[in-house]
């Protein structure tokens, strides 16, 4: 699955980025998500690997993965495979 979202809010411990899902997606990703942040996340800008420290809060990026969206409020994200800066 992969969603647009904006980055909100970045907490270190846990390791999870609060982002708010745009317009561009169907209904059920528009909302605030939490994406649960492990190690093994491939973080990508115009195509070149980069750190976890290149996200910033305001940040358009593209998520995908292929785990479950918790029904919580806000939705928790897991097993995030990649997060693509856009801007």
């Amino acid at each position: 699955v992969t969603f647009w979202a904006e980055i909100e809010n970045i907490d270190d411990l846990p390791k999870q980025i609060l982002v708010q899902g745009t317009q561009d997606n169907v209904a059920s990703y528009r909302g605030k998500i939490y994406l649960e942040i492990k190690d093994s996340i491939k973080i990508t800008k115009n195509g070149e690997i980069c750190d976890l420290t290149e996200l910033k809060e305001g940040q358009l990026i593209k998520v995908y993965f292929s785990g479950l969206m918790y029904a919580t409020v806000p939705q928790i994200a897991s097993n995030i495979k990649e997060i693509e800066i856009i801007q």
